[in-house]
């Protein structure tokens, strides 16, 4: 007679691991997760200053989840192709390490936000993405708007603006 089945079925694996847990940041090695949270640290800052500047001057009463989907288009279309993005980047990075780097595994997220909001305020104040004192207010809501249009047709030329543009796409948004 047979044995009864075992509990163990792990002869029968394949190497294909269909419940693999997807990547996040905590994977990649430390030198490549610092750049891309200060990347995204700058990207949401930028995003957070252009979706209040462009309330402000149409003179909407708050920011809904599609006025800053809005803002993460424009953003998105000229971040990377910002002159001074390497530099806000490493001026970010420094500030990360000086405040310990690992926000995320802080239990207070008003700190964090509070925190993330001044460094990248002072690091990203002159960049194309953000709103800028030489910016006038009517080219300012009229480049903003003109990108909404761009968006539907922009194909990004590289693997990274594809994948943030995805992103957004895939976001969801409550009007």
């Amino acid at each position: 007679m047979p044995d009864p089945p075992s509990d163990d079925y792990s002869f029968l694996r394949t190497g294909f691991d269909a419940v693999a847990r997807p990547a996040t940041a905590d994977d990649l090695p430390p030198e490549v997760r610092d750049v891309f949270l200060s990347l995204m640290e700058l990207f949401l800052a930028d995003a957070i200053r252009c979706a209040a500047r462009y309330a402000e001057l149409r003179r909407h009463r708050r920011i809904d989840g599609e006025r800053m989907r809005c803002a993460m288009r424009h953003v998105a279309m000229e971040f990377f192709d910002a002159p001074d993005l390497e530099e806000r980047a490493l001026v970010v990075m420094r500030e990360r390490a000086a405040r310990g780097g690992d926000d995320d595994d802080d239990d207070d997220d008003d700190d964090d936000a509070s925190s993330t909001a001044s460094a990248s305020s002072s690091s990203s104040s002159s960049t194309s993405t953000a709103p800028t004192a030489s910016d006038d207010d009517d080219g300012f809501c009229a480049r903003v708007d003109a990108s909404q249009q761009r968006w539907l047709t922009w194909e990004p030329d590289d693997e990274v603006k594809r994948l943030v543009k995805r992103a957004i796409d895939r976001t969801p948004v409550e009007a």
